[in-house]
């Protein structure tokens, strides 16, 4: 099986930016049984990549694809061709949106949801009302879209199923993860943690 992953991101610092980093890194130091391609812009190279893999290929993308309405593009309409042309059968998009058309070409896609915040406080997103709203309806498009969707925490599912109706939908919890320097601290800091829980680091 040849997973591919969607890590093609803004380049301004922010929580998207930090969490396609450290999985990319982590990705890069796991033991895999499957074949991964990551799509990922050539900005982020000089920041992931902390061991070569062998079961991981780079497919680096140029860095104007980190601006919205391009990438938004791309990944509609230019990466699912490529996805099929590389033989991928699954693609895990960690970025609220997925390339819908997936869905026709047969390749199962997996959904990272990171926030319930445009249908739950829609006035308290940053920017304008038209473009927030156009956001929301197509984060709404890839939820439904979407053969798995997986969210941060308990309350998240229960919040987002209720608010879409998403009964019949494959949820999965998994944990955003923390920093290892926070592993390297003393053990009292870190009591709190429960590091046997499914989490992105």
């Amino acid at each position: 099986m040849t997973i591919g992953i969607d890590l093609v991101g803004t380049n301004l610092a922010s929580g998207t930016k930090t969490y396609n980093i450290n999985l990319c890194n982590e990705l890069s130091l796991m033991k895999l049984s499957s074949n991964i391609k990551i799509f990922i812009c050539k900005s982020y190279l000089n920041q992931t990549i902390k061991k070569k893999n062998e079961k991981i290929e780079y497919l680096i993308k140029p860095d104007f694809l980190s601006i919205t309405f391009i990438r938004f593009f791309w990944m509609q309409f230019i990466l699912p061709i490529e996805l099929k042309l590389l033989g991928v059968n699954k693609l895990y998009s960690p970025m609220n949106l997925i390339p819908v058309i997936s869905k026709f070409l047969k390749i199962k896609t997996i959904l990272c949801l990171h926030s319930n915040l445009p249908w739950c406080y829609f006035n308290l997103m940053p920017g304008n009302f038209i473009r927030n709203f156009i956001t929301k309806k197509l984060m709404e498009i890839s939820i439904y879209s979407c053969d798995l969707l997986i969210v941060n925490s308990n309350f998240a599912k229960k919040e987002i199923t209720k608010t879409l109706n998403l009964y019949r939908k494959n949820i999965y919890v998994v944990y955003l993860g923390i920093s290892r320097i926070f592993f390297l601290k003393k053990k009292k800091k870190t009591k709190f943690f429960n590091f046997k829980k499914k989490i992105f680091i």
